[in-house]
């Protein structure tokens, strides 16, 4: 493909990051592009309480411990009951996601984080503008909400020197 684009909160379903790279590197044309947008791996570090937003979670799952949930309705809100409540999560940071990609042959363009997230993922968020945007409130500790990485096939175009390389 030209292209291929991940966006919202699919990492945290794989256990496998590496796998999930050589898959993405797999199926672009050499000049692909992908782009990754997601929950940043640090709000993924909080949970929602009665008294507000709390620290929960480790930075890392290990592989072999995901976190284990039993849910009866999914997160998007909808009042459906699920008929399979269990699922597994794994929280990858900055560098496994990036890394793994790296790993694949893929060359990082960008990588963006993001304070503005078009959904709310804590009950405390507020709107952030006329586009449908959500913030954490004035006064909050302010913490990057997602993050967005622009990246290509290695393969693409002439070879990159070292130095080259480093630069992009």
């Amino acid at each position: 493909y030209d292209g291929f684009v991940v966006l919202g909160d699919q990492v945290t379903w794989l256990d496998d990051m590496d796998g999930w790279s050589r898959a993405i590197a797999g199926v672009l044309k050499p000049g692909g592009q992908f782009y990754f947008a997601d929950s940043h791996p640090i709000a993924h570090l909080f949970e929602d309480t009665p008294g507000g937003i709390e620290l929960k979670y480790d930075y890392e799952t290990p592989l072999t411990t995901p976190l284990t949930m039993d849910e009866e309705v999914t997160y998007t809100g909808s009042p459906e009951r699920l008929r399979s409540v269990r699922t597994y999560e794994w929280k990858h940071s900055f560098g496994q996601v990036l890394n793994a990609l790296i790993r694949a042959g893929m060359v990082i363009d960008f990588v963006h984080e993001h304070h503005d997230i078009p959904w709310i993922m804590f009950d405390t968020m507020v709107p952030a503008d006329e586009r449908g945007m959500f913030r954490l409130p004035e006064g909050a500790v302010r913490f990057p909400m997602a993050w967005s990485i622009l990246g290509s096939n290695e393969t693409s175009g002439p070879p990159r020197t070292k130095r080259q390389s480093r630069a992009r």
